[in-house]
Parts: C-alpha cells; sequence; structure tokens
C-alpha cells in the first residue's frame, strides 16, 4: 500500500466529489492531499510539488471536467518524462468497455467507477501499489 505520507492529487471539477474523495483518503490514513478542479490546473499542481520537494506520488482524477478532460490530463501525464510513470487512478461515471479501453491505451493504472466507496478505493490503490512493486 502506499505510504501515507504519500502526496495524492486529486483532479475533479466537482468540489463535492473532491471533498468526498479527500474524506475517503483521510479514512485510509492519507493526508497530503492535493486537489485541482481540471486537469489543466492538476498539471500546474504536479509541477509545482516537484518544484517544492514534495512530488505527487499518485493521481486520482474524473474523466469529464472543462478545460482539459481527465483523458487528456492521462496523455499529457504519460507525454512528459518526469510524471510518465506516475501512478494514475481514472474515478469516473464513464462505464462503456470503449472508454476503459481509451484510459488503459492512454496509460492509466486502475479504472474506478462512480459512485465509488471506501473500500474500492482502498482496494484500487493496493492493486496499483502491488503492480508497481512487481514491475520494479
Amino acid at each position: 500500500m502506499f505510504l501515507k505520507n504519500s502526496v495524492i492529487l486529486i483532479v475533479d471539477d466537482s468540489a463535492e466529489s473532491r471533498g468526498s474523495l479527500k474524506r475517503d483518503l483521510n479514512e485510509l490514513g492519507y493526508r497530503n492531499v492535493l486537489e485541482a478542479a481540471n486537469g489543466k490546473s492538476g498539471l500546474m499542481k504536479v509541477d509545482e510539488a516537484q518544484q517544492m520537494g514534495a512530488p505527487v506520488t499518485i493521481i486520482i482524477s474524473d474523466w469529464i471536467m472543462p478545460q482539459m478532460s481527465g483523458l487528456e490530463f492521462l496523455k499529457e501525464i504519460r507525454n512528459t518524462t518526469h510524471f510518465s510513470n506516475l501512478p494514475f487512478i481514472m474515478l469516473t461515471a464513464h462505464t462503456q468497455l470503449n472508454d476503459v479501453l481509451k484510459a488503459i491505451d492512454a496509460g492509466v493504472n486502475s479504472y474506478l467507477i462512480k459512485p465509488h466507496n471506501v473500500k474500492d478505493l482502498s482496494d484500487s490503490l493496493t492493486a496499483v501499489w502491488n503492480r508497481l512493486k512487481v514491475k520494479y
């Protein structure tokens, strides 16, 4: 499982969704949670955190957002040398197989369907961690 001092970035245009996810992460013991309202501001948060010496450990992003969607954000992250391996969970209401495949093709590490619960979130974080551990 990710360390409890991991820096987690939540990217979602809904303040209510960000708040709910942050409470769930807090319940799991995570306290270093950053927030952004869309992919564009998410990219800025990832850069800022890196420059401040507290890099983002994992991103949890919605898909449907203004300015830059979660899928566009994921593609930008994967195309940025410093962040290309950054774990990324897509948390979305998109349930169509075609959408899941688009996210997988873009390099998502996990796909979580809204609405989620704390157990689903914990299982997703654990699965991503276990896959990364095996990879490295």
